[in-house]
């Protein structure tokens, strides 16, 4: 090669610069510095707007505001201003003024209940004061039990009683929609869930009172060798991951429900006194057992019993009461005293609806040699089962520890926002293993979401061990919106093990534990005080111990039933058998048999005509509850959703029922609101039940409650954004004068290396 082409300028390869990894820190720490910086300055920003924003009075009415600003009420201004419907420190009926939130119209409960052997007839009446100048609509929520039937509907203005009558949701929406608009004073009841009502009041004149009375019927078994009869009061808030609140607003679930309806939650703390006036619940029960029973007594509230006959008692509350807790009340038969059964007929219209429950024996004295058991327990740390209700599961799982003896395998996880568990599968018990599992449950803390999934496939993933009987106890409030989802899962991953259910607090999901101990072929066990742990866990082991009741069948004499009647294939001891069915003719008899260990059993009940007991109402509910597993099986055929739905929409009309499809509305059909006059929509608080903390439910602002601050989600946010522009801002710091000039440098370099290298070949 000559001297004058080695001399001619040559392409050379565009070689990057040297990595520098200080430059990369620094500039990594600032960009991190820079992004957390920015996201608390946000986070804070999103505090103080949303804050103030809860903190206003909404807008004016479109009504109210076409017919120009109202003058003050009086009335109205002096009632104490709430901040926000979770800052109120009593329970009350909330409205918006042009001032703010304003504790307004009082409420009063008033629950009277008939039983009559094993039908318990309950009335529920409440009623709204109006204390201004402005007409008002009532909203609230209410609960009542999972397996009641609601039927009646009464609405009281004055002397005046209007009778509800039951229709299709949507024309019974559209009817208490025009009566409200004419003026009329009107009210209707939904159903958002089995076991949660919401009602609406419409034109609540000012000074003037307005009461609605609900009715249901139930029927009650004898389980565990006691009757109990338990009245919900509270509505507990649920958690729902996909919306990120918790709160008494109904959800989706098995049935579709409205959104809107919702009732706020009273803060805890205040003046109890002021609670008892504003939010007062007076309960009345008659009890006609039909056999010697011991004296009814209640573990939850102070009660006053009177004997007003040989089998005849008169129970109430000793004093007012807060609607903040379950009612609950329980008799058993003396003893020597074995209720043989009851089967009950009515007869209505051209069918005769039957009602069969009966007591098996428990089969206590039989010798049967303790099987190795593989235990599972999953305890519930959320937030709403800070206070008494995380006391109680703590002391209802070291119980289950100490029932287990060398030979069993266990293991313990515990679910909030996230879950894990003592041992990664269940592990042989042990002296070690026993000192580990106290020492674990000792650190555990109630925070957080209510996220069950993860603990119930975890529980229910790990295959059994053979030669051990495979148990899942889960220990909860329930408190959740996704009961559906949670059912389907069990049914789909039990296998061959049980799954017990204990209900944890003062007011837990009852529906939804009884379903799911009932997927899991197991039993629901509930414990409502600290102080009753031992004995309801105690309940529970003595029934695991004992031989269940296999090889059932039923038939019957005379006439036979129009549908197919099922029995559960085992029974666990102490358990109800409990059947309903509707026949062409009477029948004369059910006669129910089965094994005890070894031993053979069989049960004779005559039937009893029953007539205006409203068995026919008990039969539809049943089956409406059945339909509605159906329905949450069902998946996304949309053909076969509408039949059913369809078929819930029709037993409700026939029985005048409230379902997720049919509701009861009342109208007055006298005008009572003057058409200029404005409505003010009002929603009733539920009282958070008794126990719970209301900051580690709701947390200390107004933000999202979950698993997660809503400050928190924006500063992540802004975080992961920031990281997310490394490889842009690297690119952008890769074509600065000072990295361009650095190219330049070791472009020179190597094209003179290479000049050179030229030159010498």
């Amino acid at each position: 090669m000559s001297r004058h082409a080695a001399a001619e300028p040559l392409p050379v390869a565009d070689t990057p610069p040297r990595f520098d990894w200080r430059e990369w820190l620094a500039f990594a720490g600032c960009v991190i510095g820079t992004a957390l910086f920015v996201s608390v300055v946000l986070g804070a920003l999103v505090l103080i707007i949303s804050t103030h924003a809860i903190a206003q009075p909404a807008a004016a009415p479109a009504a109210a505001t076409s017919a120009g600003a109202a003058p003050a009420d009086a009335a109205i201004e002096r009632l104490p201003d709430v901040a926000s419907p979770g800052s109120a420190d009593r329970a009350t009926l909330l409205f918006r003024t042009t001032q703010g939130l304003k504790a307004a119209p009082l409420v009063s409960t008033d629950v009277q209940v008939d039983v009559t052997g094993p039908v318990v007839r309950t009335t529920v009446t409440q009623a709204f004061d109006n204390p201004g100048r402005g007409w008002l609509e009532g909203i609230y929520a209410f609960p009542l039990p999972d397996d009641s039937a609601v039927d009646r509907l009464q609405m009281r203005v004055g002397e005046r009683l209007v009778e509800g009558r039951i229709r299709e949701r949507a024309a019974a929406r559209a009817e208490y929609r025009d009566a409200t608009a004419a003026g009329k004073r009107a009210s209707i009841v939904e159903q958002q869930r089995p076991n949660l009502f919401t009602a609406r009041v419409a034109n609540i004149a000012p000074g003037a009172r307005i009461a609605i009375r609900v009715e249901y019927q139930q029927a009650l078994a004898l389980k565990d060798g006691a009757w109990r009869l338990r009245l919900p009061t509270v509505v507990a808030p649920r958690y729902d991951p996909g919306r990120e609140i918790v709160g008494p607003g109904p959800l989706p679930v098995l049935l579709p429900a409205t959104s809107g309806a919702v009732s706020p939650v009273a803060a805890t703390g205040g003046d109890r006194d002021a609670q008892r006036i504003a939010n007062a619940l007076s309960v009345g029960v008659r009890l006609d057992a039909g056999v010697p029973v011991t004296t009814p007594r209640s573990s939850t509230h102070a009660i006053r019993v009177e004997r007003a006959a040989p089998n005849l008692y008169r129970i109430a509350l000793d004093a007012a009461a807060i609607a903040d807790r379950d009612f609950e009340l329980q008799w058993s038969p003396l003893p020597g005293e074995h209720p043989a059964g009851a089967f009950r007929v009515e007869r209505h219209e051209d069918l005769h609806y039957g009602q069969l429950i009966l007591a098996p024996p428990g089969g206590a004295g039989a010798d049967v040699p303790r099987i190795a058991r593989e235990t599972t327990f999953v305890i519930d740390t959320s937030g709403s089962m800070a206070g008494t209700s995380f006391a109680q599961a703590l002391r209802a799982l070291r119980y289950g520890i100490a029932q287990l003896r060398p030979g069993d395998a266990f293991n313990i996880i515990r679910f909030s926002s996230s879950h894990d568990s003592l041992y990664a599968a269940p592990r042989p018990f042990d002296e070690a293993s026993r000192r580990e599992a106290l020492a674990w449950i000792d650190r555990l803390r109630a925070e957080g979401g209510t996220e069950m999934r993860g603990a119930i496939e975890q529980a229910l993933s790990a295959p059994a061990t053979p030669g051990r009987v495979a148990q899942v106890v889960f220990m909860t409030d329930g408190a959740v919106g996704y009961e559906a989802e949670m059912l389907a899962l069990i049914e789909r991953r039990l296998g061959s093990r049980r799954f017990f259910t204990i209900g944890i607090g003062s007011a837990p999901n009852g529906w939804f534990m009884r379903k799911a101990a009932a997927a899991g072929r197991g039993s629901y066990t509930y414990v409502d005080r600290v102080e009753d742990v031992e004995a309801r866990m105690a309940e529970l082991y003595a029934k695991l111990a004992r031989p269940m009741l296999t090889g059932l069948q039923l038939r019957f004499d005379g006439a036979q039933p129009i549908d197919p009647v099922s029995l559960p294939g085992e029974l666990y001891a102490g358990e109800p058998i409990v059947v309903r069915a509707r026949f062409a003719g009477m029948p004369g008899a059910a006669v129910v048999s089965g094994n005890v260990g070894a031993i053979r059993w069989e049960s004779r009940v005559e039937a009893a005509r029953a007539e205006g007991s409203g068995l026919h109402a008990a039969w539809a509910r049943q089956r409406i509850e059945e339909l509605g597993d159906e329905i949450a099986r069902a998946g996304g055929d949309r053909t076969e959703l509408d039949a059913l739905r369809a078929r819930v929409r029709d037993l409700g009309l026939a029985h005048h029922l409230v379902t997720a499809y049919t509701s009861l509305v009342a109208v007055d059909v006298t005008p009572a609101r003057p058409a200029d006059a404005p409505v003010q929509p009002a929603a009733v608080p539920t009282q958070l039940p008794a126990g719970w903390e209301h900051d580690a439910v709701f947390g200390q602002g107004e933000l999202a409650q979950g698993a997660t601050p809503a400050a928190l989600h924006v500063a992540a946010g802004m975080l992961l954004l920031a990281l997310a522009s490394l490889p842009w801002l690297r690119s952008r710091l890769a074509t600065s004068p000072a990295r361009a000039a650095a190219r330049e440098r070791a472009h020179a370099r190597a094209a003179a290396a290479f000049a050179r290298n030229g030159v010498r070949q």
